[in-house]
């Protein structure tokens, strides 16, 4: 039979090839070699150090089912196992250490597998070839190969489960203090094999301070009474995370009851820990909730029976918690005061064990038997099947909300009959514009009202009817859409428009009013009839004309005497001029110069008489309502023209500090006049019969917020404090023969064009009335 060898070369060798007598010691060392493995009855292989077959024996040929053992000469060794990369690993601690041994599984030719003892061994490397391995195979027994193979994967199966259930074993020699982790102990701890300390003191160090004398305490206690313990504590890793984990140790002793061994488990129990912790945390945060609800909460089981209820019903209740536990609902103190009630509540926790939810209101007996009404629910509880379990039962004391829903009943119809009974024009405009409510009026002068901007029916757009309506030209229908829309953006909470509108009954004034409707983006319109007022403020304004022009001319007879006196001395002196022209003519002593020069002085002479008698009749007449851009100043200089002979005629001097600037305001200039007149002969009257010299200050000057100030200033005596808290009492005077409304004619004057007047007084510096009045470009022109 011819026997294969092999080296690097896979060179064949064979008995019958070499020549007949010749034998050399490596061919006589071989072939007993190969005759001692060809009679051995265990499969016998040798392989080179790749691996490559390059002798097998009859034995192994025979247990795989090889008819042809020279075919696996030279192929790879791993095709004789189910798994190759074992084989590998065997062979080359071999080829390291010299020896290796362990149970692989091993591939016949017919495709089953069987288990065999591998024993790999270096060979001694002859010169010139390189290492060997030999391998040398005891196929197992049926028996022994189950027990392998049920050992093997009961180790499988233990080594999965730990790694699932995150458990770890642990050994301590306790007469040496050493300490052995198995791989998952090092996973839990993330302990490196190296930073490994190996004694019980390195355990200890891991352990959490605050947790280490309840471990400690527990080990030791087991040693000393020879028991288990279990104790879950926390443990610090070297990054500086903190885990829960789950010891258990179980302690062995001599036979001389002297503990020797510990055995234990270490479990990684953080996720539970921290779970059942977070579940803690919630349940008592959702029984904190519970029991802080203002209502009845409770737990029913499916007999009816109380599980568990809030502490609500209990807080102002003589109810005690142990009493109603465990009692069907109905038979409690709270729904057995009523054979129907009892039945109701009964009948509706039948029917949510059915599957049904139910509400409805019921009368509930609290404290004092007193009863209160709730609105009471059921609803069935499902488990994770859909399966009902229990049943919750629900209670809310409605009494003060049914008390408030009468009284609000009772507030919107006082409301809708307060509102009916108003004549003004009411509507409330939703976030649109559109008209949501209206009340009577609003709707009745809707029918009547010939502007059909003013009124509109309910649900039309009252904003967009306004804007179409301001869109042409009509400047209060623009004004009331300005407002609403300002209103509903937030930019303001209230706006007010007058306005007209022609109806059945003729032309009628309206103050219309939008105000924010309270919390909410709506809009309150209220349109109110003004017309008698308006009528009444003619008649008023009238009036006030008729008692102005009569002040004045009043005025004007007291200054008869100055005006005669203004009047007289350019007359005079007219007539003088004249005569003297006259007779020069005729004597022929005046040439036509002297003549023209007299001429003149007579025309200047006659203008000024016909300016003061035209301030006069300006002053006098009845003025018409018209405003016009003045300058102060030119209003004190033509005043001064009429007043001038009278401040001399009494003694009084004057003063002007009219300043370089012109001082314009937007006034009626006779109404003005009227002002100025009335402040100076108020300076002149009191310093009438003083001892001192009298004389009066005039000054007008622009000040800040765009204003001109205008000053009369006396020297007179003062007055007392009363006396100036009524200076501006219609009919209020010190003086006999005064009427006492100037100074309430001026004050009514002055606020008509936007302006003030103040007054301080004093015994040392006399009494100063300060005018204001806004520049003429902060003023329109109405």
């Amino acid at each position: 039979m011819e026997r294969t060898f092999s080296n690097n070369t896979q060179l064949r060798m064979s008995r019958e090839t070499l020549p007949g007598g010749i034998r050399t010691s490596k061919q006589l060392q071989q072939e007993s070699d190969s005759l001692a493995l060809d009679c051995s009855p265990y499969p016998t292989l040798i392989c080179n150090e790749l691996g490559a077959i390059k002798y097998l024996n009859h034995a192994l040929a025979s247990v795989w089912g090889f008819e042809d053992a020279n075919g696996l000469i030279g192929r790879e060794v791993r095709e004789l196992w189910r798994e190759g990369e074992a084989i590998n690993g065997l062979l080359q601690e071999a080829m390291t250490t010299g020896n290796s041994a362990e149970t692989l599984e091993a591939r016949h030719s017919q495709g089953t597998t069987f288990f065999v003892e591998a024993i790999a061994r270096r060979l001694q490397a002859r010169r010139n070839e390189s290492a060997s391995v030999a391998l040398y195979m005891t196929p197992t027994t049926s028996d022994v190969f189950q027990l392998q193979q049920e050992l093997c994967e009961s180790k499988r199966r233990l080594e999965e489960s730990h790694e699932i259930a995150k458990i770890g074993n642990w050994e301590l020699d306790l007469l040496g203090n050493v300490l052995t982790w198995s791989d998952q102990v090092f996973d839990i701890f993330e302990v490196a094999r190296e930073e490994f300390g190996g004694d019980y003191e390195y355990f200890l160090s891991l352990v959490v301070p605050d947790d280490r004398a309840l471990v400690n305490d527990s080990f030791l206690d087991s040693l000393g009474k020879s028991r288990s313990y279990e104790v879950t504590h926390r443990i610090r890793t070297s990054a500086g995370k903190v885990k829960w984990v789950n010891e258990r140790c179980k302690t062995f002793i001599d036979c001389n009851g002297e503990p020797i061994r510990c055995m234990g488990t270490v479990q990684d129990v953080t996720a539970q820990v921290e779970t059942q912790r977070a579940l803690q945390v919630a349940n008592a945060r959702m029984r904190s909730i519970i029991d802080s609800h203002y209502g009845f909460v409770g737990l029913l089981d499916l007999n009816g029976g109380l599980i568990e209820i809030n502490a609500t019903p209990f807080k102002s209740d003589v109810v005690n918690r142990h009493d109603v536990l465990g009692k069907a609902l109905w038979d409690t103190e709270w729904f057995s005061h009523c054979r129907t009630t009892s039945q109701q509540i009964r009948s509706a926790v039948l029917q949510a064990q059915d599957g049904q939810s139910l509400r409805f209101e019921i009368d509930i007996r609290c404290c004092l038997n007193e009863l209160r009404t709730h609105d009471i629910s059921f609803e069935p509880l499902l488990d994770s099947e859909g399966k009902i379990v229990n049943v919750v039962a629900y209670a809310v004391d409605i009494s003060q909300r049914k008390q408030a829903e009468v009284l609000l009943r009772e507030s919107e119809n006082f409301t809708r009959s307060t509102l009916d009974a108003l004549s003004a024009e009411i509507a409330v405009l939703d976030e649109m514009g559109i008209i949501s409510h209206v009340n009577r009026a609003w709707t009745e002068f809707a029918a009547s009202c010939c502007t059909y901007w003013h009124t509109a029916p309910k649900g039309t757009n009252y904003l967009e009817l306004c804007r179409r309506a301001g869109a042409i030209g009509i400047k209060s229908a623009s004004q009331l859409a300005q407002g609403i829309d300002d209103i509903l953006r937030g930019r303001r909470s209230e706006f007010t428009v007058e306005h007209c509108c022609q109806s059945a009954s003729g032309q009628q004034w309206f103050l219309s009013r939008g105000t924010q409707y309270p919390g909410q983006e709506r809009v309150v319109i209220v349109h109110a009839d003004i017309t008698s007022v308006k009528m009444a403020e003619s008649q008023m304004e009238e009036l006030r004309s008729q008692l102005v022009h009569a002040s004045r001319i009043a005025t004007m007879g007291e200054m008869a005497a100055g005006i005669a006196h203004e009047l007289n001395q350019p007359l005079s002196a007219i007539r003088l001029y004249a005569e003297g022209g006259a007779d020069g003519i005729s004597k022929g002593t005046l040439n036509d110069s002297a003549i023209a020069d007299m001429l003149a002085n007579i025309a200047g002479l006659a203008t000024r008489c016909g300016q003061v008698i035209r301030g006069l009749r300006e002053f006098a007449m009845r003025e018409e309502q018209t405003r016009i851009t003045i300058d102060v100043r030119d209003v004190i200089h033509e005043v001064l023209q009429f007043m001038g002979h009278e401040c001399r005629c009494t003694g009084v001097s004057y003063s002007l500090n009219l300043g370089d600037e012109a001082q314009l305001v937007m006034a009626n200039p006779i109404q003005l006049q009227q002002v100025v007149v009335n402040l100076i002969r108020n300076a002149i009257e009191a310093q009438a019969g003083q001892n001192r010299l009298a004389r009066i200050e005039i000054c007008a000057r622009s000040i800040e917020e765009r204003q001109v100030e205008i000053s009369v200033k006396d020297n007179g005596p003062g007055m007392t404090p009363e006396t100036r808290s009524r200076l501006f009492d219609p009919f209020f005077t010190t003086k006999p023969s005064n009427l006492g409304m100037g100074l309430k004619i001026s004050q009514s004057i002055l606020r008509d064009h936007g302006g003030k007047i103040d007054c301080t007084s004093d015994a040392e510096h006399g009494t100063t009335f300060l005018v204001r009045l806004p520049l003429a470009e902060n003023v329109q022109n109405d």
